[in-house]
């Protein structure tokens, strides 16, 4: 097998695994972490959605992609803008969402044009 190549790694994946996992019973996590950050590896912990938001800071308001915003109908959240920052350009801020029916008025009117036809209001559902 060719271990340089993807295909060969793919071939290998048991094998592979189960070096690993010997490997790995004989460490800690900061033991390991330690190894693959010498080693420039990317990685990380698996850790669940709720874990990373509640304790992993590159989730939090000191990462420029993340800011607090006042969700209606939510409250106050972290949510998440776009990952990209293009060199002369002014970061967007992250928005809430829209309330749900907020732009129908505007959407039917655009479909049925500037009529001045009277567009019912529908209740939202419970």
């Amino acid at each position: 097998l060719d271990l340089s190549t993807d295909a060969g790694r793919y071939e290998a994946r048991d094998d592979i695994l189960a070096v690993l996992a010997m490997w790995s019973q004989t460490k800690t996590l900061p033991e390991i972490g330690q190894l693959f950050d010498d080693a420039k590896l990317l990685w990380g912990p698996y850790q669940s959605f709720q874990q990373m938001m509640q304790s992993d800071p590159r989730a939090s308001v000191k990462n420029p992609m993340f800011e607090e915003i006042d969700q209606t109908g939510v409250g106050r959240i972290r949510a998440s803008g776009s990952p990209l920052n293009f060199v002369g350009h002014k970061r967007l801020h992250v928005r809430p969402a829209p309330v749900v029916g907020a732009d129908t008025d505007d959407v039917l009117k655009g479909l049925v044009g500037n009529s001045g036809m009277d567009i019912p209001k529908m209740e939202p559902r419970s």
